[in-house]
């Protein structure tokens, strides 16, 4: 399947992606003879073979074809896979990012309180019932609702037991929140020590 997205000029891909499901190439019909078929064969007995013309015309001309293997390494890691002007880098993930330990939802939520973030109160209802702050939504609503990306962090925030630093959504939804990343390498490493 043929998949394409929009990078930005900083080569960092959009929220954009377009595939071939939603947006269906223009393609042609037409009768193939196959290997080993006999030569008497009539052309009007040669099965029918749909054959890709071009992309649809809804996607834009600015949105590059990519691989299966580089969306799914967008999708993981954003942050950290730039556009050349053939193919996707990966670019290094900073140590200090690695060496924070993935952090429990109750560590998470706990260390967002005392910061003033959240309330004890959307603390005790995030845990247990998987309620999402007020901030936390209000930061949910600004992200691009494309691709379903909104609804995959919220859904993300709601039934996750853990919470990792690198997670491409950490610094989506901390930079929402004013958190740059310094803070929440401060944050993981506080909520870690509860």
């Amino acid at each position: 399947m043929r998949v394409y997205v929009i990078f930005g000029r900083d080569g960092l891909a959009t929220d954009r992606f377009f595939d071939e499901v939603s947006h269906p190439p223009v393609t042609e019909t037409v009768r193939v003879k196959s290997e080993g078929a006999a030569d008497g064969l009539a052309e009007s007995e040669w099965p029918l073979e749909e054959r890709f013309i071009r992309r649809n015309d809804a996607i834009p001309a600015e949105a590059v074809e990519i691989s299966e293997a580089d969306r799914a390494a967008i999708v993981s890691a954003p942050q950290f896979h730039r556009w050349g002007r053939t193919q996707l880098t990966a670019m290094a993930i900073p140590a200090s990012t690695l060496a924070v330990p993935p952090i429990a939802d109750r560590q998470f939520a706990r260390a967002l309180a005392p910061a003033g973030s959240i309330t004890e109160a959307e603390v005790e209802a995030w845990v247990g019932p998987g309620e999402i702050p007020a901030a936390m939504e209000a930061a949910l609503s600004l992200i691009p609702d494309a691709g379903g990306q909104r609804f995959g962090a919220r859904m993300m925030l709601r039934g996750a037991t853990t919470f990792e630093r690198c997670h491409p959504l950490t610094e989506q939804l901390g930079a929402l929140l004013g958190y740059d990343a310094a803070a929440l390498d401060a944050l993981w490493t506080r909520a870690a020590a509860l």
